[in-house]
């Protein structure tokens, strides 16, 4: 103990408050991410015989995604788990697959079916499509609306221990 201390074992509170502020990654990753999935749409507005076009579209998105996919290895913590944004990447590839997989279908589908027909499917196939992406986006963004508001308190706590 110290000699001025009345205590055997004086006390020392510190408090540290920490906040990862997640804007930046959702800005360079996870906006790019999600301009990609909605360009994919433009894959169901060709021809359904036009498979050419449409693997081209589909083949271009898939290749953006993986580049994009390495950045965000680079720019991310390395932890030994798999993470939300990790988990939210892999959807939007199995999206993108569906989709060449649909597009294959309404070649195979040419001729077979009428236009009519395959027109319809090219609609509900986009629009299941963007509803999937929608909910895993906003499955990915929901957590973020929390951490907003307890970052904003902590540093409001921040400000008023200042003071």
């Amino acid at each position: 103990a110290y000699e001025d201390s009345e205590d055997p074992y004086p006390e020392v509170i510190v408090r540290l408050t920490l906040a990862r502020n997640p804007w930046y990654y959702i800005m360079r990753l996870v906006m790019p991410q999600v301009l990609l999935s909605i360009m994919e749409l433009t894959s169901f507005l060709c021809d359904s015989d036009a498979i050419a076009d449409r693997f081209s579209i589909s083949g271009t998105i898939v290749l953006s995604e993986i580049a994009l996919y390495f950045i965000a290895v680079d720019m991310l913590p390395k932890v030994p788990y798999v993470t939300r944004i990790d988990i939210w990447f892999s959807w939007c590839f199995i999206f993108v697959f569906i989709s060449c997989a649909q597009n294959g279908m309404n070649y195979v589908l040419h001729g077979r079916v009428s236009p009519e027909m395959l027109s319809k499917i090219d609609v509900i196939s986009a629009v299941i499509y963007l509803g999937g992406v929608f909910i895993v986006t906003a499955w990915f963004m929901l957590p973020l609306s929390r951490f907003n508001k307890a970052y904003q308190k902590s540093l409001e706590e921040a400000s008023k221990n200042k003071n």
